[in-house]
This record gives structure tokens, sequence and C-alpha cells, in this order.
């Protein structure tokens, strides 16, 4: 787009994502952005890092499982070390998108903010095999941090009180980044900009004002 320096904002994913881009290119961001930041390093994390599934009822376990143990499913996992090909011909990107919709807006979307709240949104065309396979390639990639904890460029992290992920997340972004601060937002969970955008935009443009 022609620009000196980027501003970036990244959220769940996006901060990782962001994160790892800095790491690569520090000379081209002008200052950054986390909302409900994911794990920039997944190794960092062999225990766990927080899951939406924990916050699932019984019934809703249960449900979940039936609607993820299918027989297709489990084949394309299978195959998916080995031939990747052959995963996605087992579970075509037509039946894994409408599948990943579905699971998401049908057991994700209602756990992710706080408890009794309601998000208002449709999730739909984030792609199963996008999803999977980025999530594959994230953990192959090269620790950031070493390079973050040179930065100088000015962050801010967002976290909703409401967080499925561990506060030790964001705290890691804290710590990595020598000039950060971190802001807690009330009355949110993990979307930070779609359950409490006025005090997400007051937060930003705060952080932004030269």
């Amino acid at each position: 787009i022609g620009a000196e320096h980027l501003v970036l904002l990244g959220s769940s994913w996006g901060a990782t994502l962001a994160a790892n881009y800095a790491a690569r290119y520090p000379e081209r961001v002008g200052s950054m952005i986390f909302s409900g930041p994911g794990v920039m390093y997944p190794v960092d994390w062999p225990d766990g890092y927080g899951r939406v599934e924990e916050r699932f009822s019984d019934e809703e376990v249960a449900q979940f499982q039936a609607a993820v143990n299918t027989p297709a499913l489990e084949a394309a996992m299978e195959a998916l070390t080995s031939d990747p090909d052959a995963a996605v011909r087992l579970f075509p990107d037509e039946v894994a998108g409408a599948f990943f919709d579905r699971v998401t807006n049908e057991f994700y979307l209602p756990h992710l903010g706080c408890e009794g709240g309601h998000l208002g949104v449709v999730s739909n065309g984030y792609g199963f095999w996008a999803n999977r396979m980025t999530a594959r390639d994230l953990d192959a990639v090269e620790d950031p941090k070493p390079r973050l904890s040179r930065s100088e460029i000015p962050v801010l992290i967002l976290r909703g009180e409401c967080e499925y992920m561990h506060r030790a997340v964001a705290e890691q972004y804290l710590t990595v980044f020598r000039h950060s601060s971190l802001v807690e937002i009330s009355g949110a969970g993990h979307m930070i900009y779609w359950e409490q955008p006025t005090d997400f935009l007051r937060a930003v443009f705060e952080f932004l004002q030269p």
C-alpha cells in the first residue's frame, strides 16, 4: 500500500500473526495493538493455554463429540500427516466448510464472551482446512520472542475480563515487548470489539494519539 510504517492490529490468531510479522519485519511496524491475543509460540504451552471447550456443559460435550467424531473427518485427519490431498478428498472443502461453520456457531461462539452474554454474530466462511493448516504451520515456526524482546515498537494489549485463555497468554506479550501496556476491558470476552466496541475504540484511539 506504499506505507513506510504500519499500525498492526490483530485479534486472536491475528495477534499471533502480527507478532510473528513484527519479529521478521520490525522496521516496517510503527505500533501494534493485540486484542485477545493468541499464543505467540505454541511450544511454550505444553499444558495448554485455555480452551473454549472447558466452558461446555456436559450436554454440550456429548453433542460436540457426536458432531466431530464422524468417519469422514476421522479418516481425513488420519490421512493428513502423510497425504494432505487425500485428506481433502475424504473431507472436501464444501463439506468441511459447512461443518466448521456449524461447529463454530453452535458450540464456540456462545462461549467466547461473558456468561449470559450474546455476541449476536454469525461465523461463515473461515474454512476448516485453512484453519487446520494454518495451525499446523504455526507449530513449525521459529520462536519470535528473542527478536521481539529487542523491539522498540510501542504495543497495546487488550484483554477481556471474561477471556477464555489464561491470563498468562496476554501477560507474555507484556513481558516480551519492552514498550507495552495491558488494558483489561470489562464486560468482554475473547472478541472485545464485538462485545464492547465503544471501550475497544476508546482504548485504541487513546493509544494512537500522538
